[in-house]
């Protein structure tokens, strides 16, 4: 019997990797608009954005050349939202596809049998509603009265999972489990059963989120988003994670080389290892692509310190807080905060470099004014004080530090021991330099052990990362020893 085989290579902007759809064996002769909507069905089970775009463009195909049949626009508006939150989650513009998934819906409620749709039109009332800003519980409710209407459509569940809803009590499975249940060859369910374990942090729950993961990639070899869940979820097992990490990561990649979140976490990889500058082209390729994207912008400037470049350091996070600074008020998003109060954390520390300790001064404050006992900032503020003269705002700044973190900061006992020891209080200015002596060790041996660990495992590239930080702990390990003998050589004499 003949055979039409149709192949489809489009991109969007989540990545540019081509995407191959094998549309159904179809007997010639088969009404074209019927082609094109198996050829829309078979490309929006891929999951990914380059999927929901190209079963849009087949499924507008399809309400164009028959525009009676509801279910064809119905379907073209779910592809747009689902496609429009893939948009969103990359910083794009999203809001021409909701509005092109809204045109499309009022199309299809004026088909002649949309009426036997009521489910599915239910159901896109509520990704409707979500894009609108639509109160979560009327979301819900929506939701729920499509799944009344029909329980066996596995993407009305789908649907419910992606507003995470709690489990009700005496409910077993989550919404995506169920999904899952009614279609297990649906990529999209497995995926959101993978996010659904990755939300329960334990050994055995990621398990089985790595499992849908790779279930997910099986159905659909190009789903990126599934190839970053597999990534966190090993987590928990640090020999897989070193092994598998950047492979999976440089897949992604690959595949979606204008992810920005595929880039960040690829360059956080890099800077784990200290591998600083492989970490900066990551985070640059992100930011360049979408200057608003403040994680990279973060990240980037961080990279940077490390890598001795202040000046740069400088701009990326003058950068941050310029969005933070422009961006509209409210409602106030508290991740965009800590981004910004780090971003002045960091840039205090340039400015101290600098000895600029007026502009220092107002970036530690600038920090403590969004993050509550922002140690790393209010250590900053206590070095600014000490430099300045000002020993007891130093001290209070120093002992604040030592209250939040009694073992997490040997630096400020360093610097409160030597303060101590100016103010010939030896026998307090000896117990804090013991202590910074003794966490210091600790540190030191402990880098040190992970450092042999993983040579044992093969993985010399962070074996190295190990030591290197190492090295910085014993130069500073030792300062503190001489402090210390200094200050045995004072109560000496």
């Amino acid at each position: 019997m003949p055979v039409l085989i149709l192949l489809l290579f489009l991109a969007t902007g989540c990545g540019n990797k081509a995407i191959q759809v094998e549309a159904p064996i179809v007997p010639v002769g088969l009404p074209e608009h019927e082609v094109a909507f198996d050829e829309g069905l078979r490309a929006f089970r891929l999951g990914t954005p380059e999927g929901y775009k190209s079963a849009a463009g087949s499924f507008r195909k399809a309400a164009e050349l028959e525009q009676t049949r509801c279910e064809y626009a119905l379907h073209w508006s779910e592809s747009l939202y689902f496609l429009a939150q893939e948009q969103k989650e990359n910083w794009e513009d999203f809001a021409p596809t909701v509005s092109e998934a809204n045109t499309s819906l009022d199309l299809a409620g004026r088909a002649s049998d949309c009426d036997n749709f009521e489910s599915y039109t239910a159901r896109l009332r509520t990704l409707r509603g979500i894009f609108a800003g639509t109160r979560t519980a009327d979301s819900i409710t929506a939701i729920n009265r499509a799944i009344e209407l029909d329980r066996d459509d596995p993407m009305n569940w789908i649907v419910l999972s992606q507003l995470r809803p709690a489990l009700q009590v005496g409910q077993s499975l989550a919404p995506s489990q169920l999904a899952t249940q009614l279609d297990p060859d649906l990529a999209l369910g497995q995926y959101e059963v993978g996010n659904y374990l990755l939300s329960r942090p334990n050994a055995s729950a990621f398990a089985q989120a790595k499992q849908a993961f790779e279930r997910t990639l099986a159905r659909s070899p190009l789903h990126f988003q599934a190839i970053l869940g597999t990534v966190y979820s090993l987590s928990l097992n640090e020999l897989e994670a070193a092994r598998r990490t950047e492979p999976l990561l440089l897949r992604a990649v690959d595949i979606a080389p204008a992810s920005l979140k595929v880039r960040l976490a690829l360059g956080d990889h890099y800077a784990g290892l200290e591998e600083t500058e492989k970490a900066i082209e990551q985070y640059k390729a992100a930011s360049d692509r979408n200057p608003r994207y403040y994680p990279a912008l973060l990240a980037a400037g961080i990279a940077f310190v490390t890598a001795n470049r202040s000046d740069e350091a400088e701009k990326a996070f003058s950068a941050v807080i310029k969005l933070e600074v422009n961006k509209p008020h409210p409602p106030f998003n508290l991740a965009d905060f800590g981004a910004a109060a780090q971003a002045h954390y960091y840039l205090g520390n340039i400015f101290l470099e600098r000895e600029e300790l007026r502009q220092a001064r107002a970036s530690f404050n600038a920090a403590n004014e969004n993050i509550v006992n922002y140690a790393l900032a209010i250590y900053g503020l206590g070095i600014v004080s000490y430099k300045e003269g000002k020993l007891e705002e130093a001290l209070k700044h120093l002992d604040r530090v030592i209250q939040i973190g009694p073992r997490q900061y040997p630096n400020a006992y360093l610097v409160r021991g030597g303060i101590r020891a100016d103010r010939r209080q030896f026998p307090e200015s000896l117990q804090d330099l013991n202590l910074a002596i003794e966490i210091y060790r600790e540190q030191a041996v402990a880098l040190e052990a992970k450092a042999k660990q993983d040579e044992l495992n093969g993985f010399k590239r962070r074996a190295d990362s190990q030591r290197r930080r190492k090295v910085l702990i014993e130069a500073t390990l030792e300062k503190a020893r001489e402090t210390k003998k200094t200050v045995e050589t004072l109560m000496g004499g």
